[in-house]
């Protein structure tokens, strides 16, 4: 660290140096210097969107939910066609209790990605949190399309056909899981 803290001295605008002592600090559980490392290099080259991402991540690592979502939103001005900025910021409004804001994020990813299954199943578990088991076991059909063998969504789907009281529907998706097992052994 000595060595990188010298470097950074002689050069404190290198972003290099500036994240090679960020990944130090990530290694020795120095999150609140990496963040600031991370900060900085961002601050030097605002169109660094990875960097942002880093910081994103790490606040929400470090339960900063507050400001992680108002980097976001910068992240959302930079890159509004990728799905997986929209995605992330789901499931920052999930962990903050959002599931609304959230879905209508999830929206917009599985619009810009409409095979984006993780994005699908994300909003058949809010769906399937909220009660809302008919609209949930839409988005888990719509997942099991892009990954038919997930059997744990296949349990998710059934639950939601038993609170359905759609007792044959939930035993045939039950059976498949058993049948897909058996075809293993």
């Amino acid at each position: 660290l000595e060595s990188i803290n010298n470097a950074i001295a002689l050069d404190p605008e290198n972003k290099s140096y500036l994240l090679l002592r960020s990944e130090f600090n990530l290694s020795s559980d120095n999150s609140y210097e990496a963040l600031n490392d991370l900060e900085h290099i961002y601050e030097l080259d605002k169109k660094d969107t990875s960097i942002l991402r880093s910081i994103i991540d790490l606040k929400i690592y470090l339960k900063d939910f507050d400001s992680a979502k108002e980097n976001i939103k910068e992240l959302l001005e930079i890159e509004n066609d990728n799905s997986e900025n929209y995605y992330k910021s789901a499931l920052l409004e999930i962990r903050t209790g959002n599931n609304r804001d959230a879905m209508t994020l999830l929206d917009k990813a599985i619009n810009l990605k409409p095979d984006y299954k993780e994005a699908i199943l994300r909003k058949g578990i809010i769906e399937f949190w909220e009660s809302n088991y008919e609209e949930a076991v839409k988005q888990f059909d719509e997942y099991l399309k892009l990954d038919p063998e997930d059997s744990s969504v296949r349990v998710y789907k059934a639950h939601c056909l038993l609170n359905s009281n759609k007792i044959n529907e939930a035993a045939e998706e039950l059976s498949n899981i058993d049948e897909k097992y058996r075809s293993k052994e």
